[in-house]
């Protein structure tokens, strides 16, 4: 008898040992399938549609609309540390860690940074002649102004004025726009070496509404991802 119970208490635990081990390997691949992405709730509230990307270095990448937006960003910034994505979605809002998202946010706005580097060194190489520029620009079109002032004046006169007088007038206006047509090349000539940086400023708008509304997607994408809003 004592055998028999002997042998079933062995039964029984090699039983529990074997469940014990079984149901330790199944939350262990729960675990692994069902990790969510880095994403935490955030307690501040913002507009629909607010997002920040927040660089490691504290830069900020972001489209508010609001004051309260900004209200909102300075709090999440003061309780986070770190680079990290914070988006307003159906009247929450989130931070995401995600490394394979924020990954995909740098591609996404690469060309911008890119243009907007350009245009820092533009600026640092020709921050003086831009302005010297400007200033004769001014000049050019004070003068032009005037000019054609004096030109209607002398049509004026040219209309009332007796035979002998024409000429007179006649040779003042020819002199006046030959003048302007001189004043009118210089001030194109100017105007062309702000052009390339002109330019930029066009592309560098093309490309953050481009970026504004990938990253647009790419939330929405991450909120149809259902498990990614977990709280951790």
């Amino acid at each position: 008898m004592k055998n028999l119970f002997a042998a079933l208490n062995s039964k029984f635990a090699k039983s529990l040992a074997i469940s014990s081990l079984g149901f330790l390997f199944v939350m262990q691949a729960q675990a692994q399938t069902a990790a969510p992405t880095p994403v935490t709730l955030a307690a501040f509230s913002a507009g629909e549609g607010a997002y920040a990307w927040v660089h490691a270095d504290g830069k900020t990448t972001s489209h508010l609309e609001s004051a309260a937006d900004n209200n909102a960003l300075a709090s999440v910034k003061a309780a986070n540390q770190g680079e990290y994505l914070w988006f307003s979605s159906q009247g929450k809002t989130y931070v995401l860690r995600d490394q394979a998202t924020l990954n995909r946010l740098t591609q996404i706005w690469e060309p911008v940074e890119k243009i907007s580097k350009q245009m820092q060194t533009s600026a640092q190489n020709s921050t003086k002649n831009s302005s010297d520029v400007a200033e004769q620009i001014e000049k050019l079109a004070n003068s032009i102004e005037s000019k054609n002032k004096k030109i209607d004046k002398l049509n004026y006169k040219l209309n009332t004025a007796v035979e002998r007088e024409k000429e007179s007038y006649n040779g003042q206006i020819k002199e006046l726009n030959a003048s302007l047509a001189a004043l009118n090349a210089e001030m194109a000539k100017l105007k062309a070496n702000l052009a390339p940086v002109e330019d930029m400023g066009k592309r560098l708008e093309q490309e953050s509404k481009q970026a504004d509304l990938a990253t647009r997607a790419l939330i929405q994408e991450v909120v149809k991802g259902g498990a990614k809003l977990a709280v951790n």
